[in-house]
């Protein structure tokens, strides 16, 4: 079970962020260098996606790996169909992974509502955006953001109509995204779907 952490402290890379993708078997760690996917079963690494940046949050979502870097870059790789975990061959089209805009400061935190289709982002830079990110056929772009946040944004977790943020400020700050729910006690609201 743990052969994979093993893998990981060989590698000599400090973690900053970790995920874990059951469906597949596979831990993803970013870390200064980059991503790399580590077989839960195997302990084997299982590929790797190069960062000059650093990479500061993981997530894997919609046959996707998302990296966020620590410069506020934020990267889609294209992950290969199937149940084990592999990145796609590059895009032949010469188009990037990044998605832009980036953010100012580096990507703390991601997350994806269960329904899929979407993906959010936190940077330091104290700016949430949401993401129509989860389909090949065309380039991500954003949907929304949210910005004016006083201090650096440390994590995110969302289901299918709540998006909520905390920040260094230990404020922790609830979006609902359903019309048709009752308010949340800041009179938040907005929209997912």
């Amino acid at each position: 079970g743990d052969a994979w952490v093993e893998a990981w402290r060989r590698s000599g890379a400090p973690a900053l962020s970790v995920v874990l993708d059951e469906r597949r078997s596979t831990a993803v760690v970013g870390t200064a260098a980059g991503a790399t996917a580590y077989s839960l079963l195997a302990g084997e690494t299982l590929g790797a996606v190069e960062s000059a940046a650093g990479v500061r949050s993981v997530l894997v979502a919609d046959g996707f790996l998302f990296a966020g870097g620590a410069d506020g870059s934020l990267a889609r790789h294209r992950l290969a169909p199937g149940p084990d975990f592999a990145l796609a061959a590059d895009k032949r089209d010469g188009s990037s992974n990044l998605m832009l805009p980036p953010h100012a400061d580096g990507v703390v935190a991601l997350c994806a509502p269960p329904q899929g289709g979407l993906v959010c982002s936190a940077g330091r830079d104290g700016t949430i955006r949401i993401w129509d990110a989860c389909d090949d056929d065309r380039e991500p772009r954003a949907l929304y953001g949210f910005g004016g946040y006083k201090v650096w944004l440390g994590s995110l977790a969302c289901d299918e109509d709540t998006l909520i943020s905390d920040g260094s400020d230990n404020a922790i700050i609830r979006h609902v995204f359903d019309r048709d729910k009752e308010r949340g006690p800041r009179g938040e609201d907005g929209g997912f779907s």
